[in-house]
């Protein structure tokens, strides 16, 4: 291959999105395989029976973590929207109950069946939206009872063996003004799963609008087929192989990040969290993902490479662990499927002050590459793969997260209505200190998540300045040492 070939090449690459360079890897790896062994490793079976299934790999370690603090709402998932125009409730509600008719991950209660925890899907579930009516609240306490509603809404745990595992509520806040608040545990959602519910979301309330019913294909696989088939699949070789690679990969690591606290470590964590908002505007954002495209790296690498640069600094350690959830969806059969695929990938980087930034990129941009192809491998085996001694004050494996969401290709979009995000903070923390990030139309939205336990406000809020501060740097000179940055 040519050089001109070489850099279109990369080029190709830095805009793919990790998900999808982690499925060119896999598919380059896959031409080795012979066509009968590839339609093999590509089929997911549906069940054939209704009875109670077994939870995949992820599903059990979330479902035990929920056992800890089943009153916390930790792993609740929420998404609050601001709607302006006339909202058609019934038509709302409809949509609604149609995705649950339809996917049934929503429609999924877990309970222990002779001593073990097992997903049951209910014949049927009809959900209401609940209401709060704000209209006549006075405009200046208006936006205070607002957040009020929403806060409590976000925060009231589920009952995991009763369901549902889904709460819609709709806060009026005018004639033309309302805010509906979607919250789901994350035992039958993720990232991916938004996506297809607001896809279908606008399907379906248009439908309705129109006096029709759903046009949609019934799903091809529900999310039960693919823990019954993950059971199956991750054993003998193709577990022992996934295993081996991480073991590997994170042989030697400390597992612990040892970030400067404000206050002494609970011997248990009590998942308390707090958050710390702030924004990288459009043009630095552009700028930093300008870096990458010359390195063949993502704008998620850039990031993710500068968070650590951050963490180095820091905590004064040279082996940097970090954790990202990635989408696990590689197979095609599960684009389409709502559930909780969702599993954290370890970014290990190994650093010091006299490497460039580029070095530090250039790692970062190997290591995710190799990790999203080896992602199958549920985070629960990893854990029990290591064997790392039981630590209740900590995470196991890391405790600092990255997350970074692209722009969804498929928003909500309702006839009628102006929509926009909020930013929310339910006063929950599952790691000492996670970095979020959202694309948007303005930059990257942003906060860091963080356990008050360990860490004041103040403090964080001066490692968010630290970052923002270092990142025109990295800008201005990627090839000099990161120890420049940190002046």
């Amino acid at each position: 291959m040519g050089e001109q070939e070489m850099k279109n090449l990369q080029a190709r690459l830095a805009a793919l999105s990790p998900e999808q360079r982690a499925l060119f890897e896999q598919q380059l790896m896959r031409k080795t395989m012979s066509a009968q062994s590839e339609r093999a490793a590509q089929q997911i079976p549906r069940r054939e029976h209704n009875r109670p299934s077994p939870l995949s790999f992820d599903q059990e370690r979330l479902w035990q973590l929920h056992q800890e603090a089943p009153d916390l709402p930790t792993y609740n998932v929420y998404g609050a929207i601001r709607l302006k125009g006339s909202l058609q409730l019934k038509a709302m509600e409809w949509a609604v109950n149609e995705i649950i008719r339809r996917h049934e991950a929503w429609r999924t209660v877990f309970r222990v069946v002779d001593g073990e925890v097992r997903q049951v899907v209910l014949p049927e579930l009809l959900l209401q939206v609940a209401e709060a009516d704000l209209t006549y609240t006075p405009q200046g306490e208006l936006e205070q009872a607002v957040q009020q509603a929403i806060g409590e809404e976000v925060k009231r745990p589920f009952d995991l063996e009763k369901g549902p595992l889904l709460r819609v509520k709709l806060v009026r806040l005018s004639e033309q003004e309302s805010c509906l608040v979607l919250t789901v545990h994350h035992l039958v959602t993720d990232r991916v799963t938004f996506s297809i519910v607001f896809e279908e979301l606008t399907e379906h309330y248009r439908a309705f609008l129109q006096g029709e019913g759903s046009k949609l294909p019934p799903p091809a696989l529900q999310y039960a087929d693919y823990a019954e088939w993950q059971r199956s699949y991750l054993q003998g070789d193709v577990r022992g192989k996934l295993v081996d690679y991480w073991q590997k990969k994170l042989a030697g690591s400390a597992y612990v990040l040892q970030l400067p606290t404000d206050f002494p470590r609970p011997q248990v964590q009590s998942h308390r969290g707090a958050r710390v908002f702030f924004t990288i505007p459009e043009k630095l954002a552009d700028q930093l993902k300008a870096v990458g495209q010359r390195e063949g790296a993502t704008g998620f690498m850039v990031l993710l490479a500068a968070f650590q640069v951050l963490l180095h600094r820091l905590s004064g350690q040279e082996d940097i662990l970090v954790g990202t959830p990635v989408a696990n969806r590689g197979r095609k059969e599960t684009e389409r499927v709502i559930g909780y695929f969702l599993t954290s990938s370890v970014l290990r980087t190994q650093l010091h002050g006299q490497l460039s930034f580029l070095d530090v990129l250039k790692c970062v941009r190997e290591t995710a590459v190799e990790a999203f192809a080896h992602q199958e491998l549920p985070f629960r085996l990893l854990q029990e793969a290591l064997a790392l001694p039981e630590d209740t004050s900590r995470n196991p494996v890391f405790q600092a997260m990255f997350v970074y969401v692209d722009v969804d290709d498929r928003p909500l979009q309702l006839p009628g209505l102006e929509i926009r995000y909020d930013l929310l903070d339910a006063g929950t923390a599952k790691y000492d200190l996670t970095v979020g990030l959202v694309e948007r139309e303005c930059g990257l939205e942003c906060f860091f998540e963080y356990s008050p336990d360990l860490f004041l406000d103040a403090t964080v809020g001066e490692f968010a300045a630290n970052w923002l501060r270092m990142l025109p740097k990295i800008i201005e000179n990627p090839a000099g040492k990161i120890c420049t940055l940190y002046a």
